[in-house]
């Protein structure tokens, strides 16, 4: 659901805008002005949008806001300001990023302007929801990977880094297997060995008269395998994979 945090609104305002955001998305609305309680928010749920009213408590809100753009997650998500005060607006405008500001008290054209902005947050975070659901993302120090759960054949460990082997390629991820793991639907991603995860969707025949067990795939040579220790993992729901007897 879509996030919105609402911090030192004057009640008037607040029930305006809030109506506004109310009509326009499907969302969920948190209310917080001091920082020990924003703070816990930050790290026990993802905040989509921040709306802070200013005032002459300015320079508390600013560093409010500092602290929050300090934090990776949320460097770049959308806030939006509201005032009475066209210095304060210009101000927060130039120091921060990704933002917007609403002068107040809001003309129809400046609530129709403020009803789109809210809508069109909500699509873009329903769009990327959606898309992060039938992906693999995983973020490191020096970039993102999105790869679609598809493509994936399986994983394999190395060097405490992780190799992913898709239908056309390999990535070497620098993070540990347990770290894809955490990444990857329990549903159909199955570790198979300490150092392999297998996607079963992918899977065309699981070879059990050798020891460790050898796992081929569809349209691939690569193969992976099933150790003694893992072998009651596997979904052996799917007999017709089994092309060898029992050992």
């Amino acid at each position: 659901m879509f996030t919105m945090l609402f911090s030192n609104f004057p009640e008037t305002i607040k029930k305006e805008v809030k109506d506004i955001c109310i009509n326009c998305s499907q969302n969920l609305i948190l209310e917080e002005n001091a920082w020990e309680n924003i703070q816990p928010l930050l790290d026990s749920c993802s905040i989509d949008c921040f709306l802070f009213w200013l005032d002459e408590n300015y320079p508390a809100t600013n560093r409010i806001i500092s602290r929050i753009r300090q934090k990776k997650k949320y460097q770049h998500t959308p806030m939006l300001f509201f005032s009475f005060k066209i210095e304060y607006l210009l101000s927060a405008f130039v120091l921060w990023k990704s933002c917007e500001f609403f002068f107040c008290p809001l003309r129809n054209e400046k609530k129709e302007e403020l009803a789109a902005l809210i809508q069109h947050y909500d699509e873009m975070y329903q769009k990327i929801h959606i898309d992060s659901t039938f992906h693999c993302n995983i973020s490191t120090s020096k970039e993102i990977f999105s790869i679609p759960y598809s493509d994936i054949l399986f994983v394999e460990s190395t060097m405490k880094k992780s190799v992913l082997h898709t239908k056309t390629g390999t990535h070497l991820l620098p993070v540990p297997l347990y770290r894809v793991r955490e990444r990857l639907p329990a549903s159909f991603f199955v570790q198979t060995h300490r150092s392999f995860i297998v996607n079963t969707k992918n899977i065309a025949t699981i070879d059990k008269s050798k020891d460790p067990w050898v796992v081929t795939f569809f349209g691939s040579q690569k193969y992976a395998y099933i150790s003694r220790n893992y072998k009651k993992e596997v979904p052996l729901m799917f007999p017709e994979m089994l092309d060898c007897q029992s050992n």
